[in-house]
């Protein structure tokens, strides 16, 4: 009889202590709505799986966008430490990876784990590494219109000019323009053109028509610029002819005489879009030869000037 109670009083006594074992430990953990896999090199001192999923677990604060998602841990053992590779998978399947590398296994699984931890809370994804690119400074801004490399251009210009008759007169000109290789102030170019002018003169009882038609040749060495401006100091040279209509009390005559000139001018160019740019340019015009222009009956119709103005603006398009 008093065995038997002893029995019934060890069975309530193991009882209560399961009951109190259970209180003990509190309710049981959920499951984490994401998936986790880890790999390490063995015998290297690296944390195990579950060790590794408690630290992801443990930073993870706001797991309620992981579900569905997945992270893979991988450590490789190198000859200068340990390798390590992140893999996340959201649950639409796209992949992010990132690798770091570090000195011990230990702290490479604990940053490893940190990262995975912040990829869950963002949806199993992870943001692309940032890129450091190393730009060389240009040697002066030319805010995206500096041309590198030989170019051509289509040139044609309006203004005014003197030598052709008395006083200015119209000028039309067009051309096509060179320029060489360069990005600094040495970058040389030259134009070719065709210019043409045209004037009256007039006596008591006379009366002449003047046109000129001239080949014309610039070289501008040097260039200053500053954005989308330059300044060109340019020297030119000019070889056509003057065509002569007269008509006097005397008759008419017709004739041509020869027309050469040199001058120096200063360019300025402002570049509206990459390819099309707008010049002025005004500049001091010497006539070479003759000196005068005479007609019918000894009738001087045209006196060449020492020196004459020459101003035009052109507009250009680079091919």
């Amino acid at each position: 009889m008093v065995a038997t109670h002893h029995r019934h009083g060890r069975h309530v006594v193991a009882t209560v202590a399961v009951a109190l074992a259970g209180l003990w430990q509190g309710p049981a953990r959920a499951a984490a709505p994401y998936a986790f896999g880890y790999a390490a090199p063995a015998g290297s001192a690296c944390p195990d799986e579950a060790a590794v999923a408690r630290d992801v677990a443990a930073h993870v604060h706001d797991a309620t966008r992981s579900g569905g998602a997945r992270v893979d841990l991988r450590i490789r053992a190198e000859v200068a430490g340990f390798a390590g590779e992140l893999v996340v998978t959201d649950r639409d399947g796209n992949q992010g990876r990132r690798r770091i590398d570090a000195g011990t296994c230990d702290e490479l699984a604990h940053v490893l784990a940190f990262l995975a931890s912040l990829a869950l809370e963002m949806g199993g994804r992870l943001e692309p590494p940032v890129t450091a690119v190393f730009v060389p400074a240009a040697a002066a801004p030319t805010d995206g219109f500096e041309r590198r490399g030989a170019w051509i251009a289509a040139v044609a210009a309006a203004g005014i000019r003197g030598g052709v008759v008395e006083g200015v007169r119209p000028d039309g000109e067009i051309g096509v323009e060179w320029q060489a290789r360069g990005a600094g102030w040495l970058a040389p170019a030259v134009r070719a053109s065709v210019a043409m002018s045209q004037g009256r003169a007039a006596g008591a009882d006379w009366r002449a028509g003047i046109l000129l038609a001239t080949g014309r040749l610039d070289a501008c060495p040097i260039r200053l610029q500053v954005t989308r401006l330059e300044w060109r100091p340019c020297v030119g040279a000019e070889l056509g002819g003057l065509r002569v209509d007269s008509d006097g009390a005397t008759g008419a005559s017709r004739g041509t005489q020869l027309w050469t000139a040199v001058d120096a001018s200063l360019r300025t160019r402002w570049w509206t879009t990459q390819r099309v740019f707008v010049d002025g340019e005004v500049g001091m015009l010497f006539p070479l030869a003759p000196d005068a222009t005479v007609i019918a009956a000894g009738q001087v119709a045209r006196v060449a000037p020492p020196v004459a103005v020459r101003a035009v603006m052109a507009g250009g398009v680079r091919f």
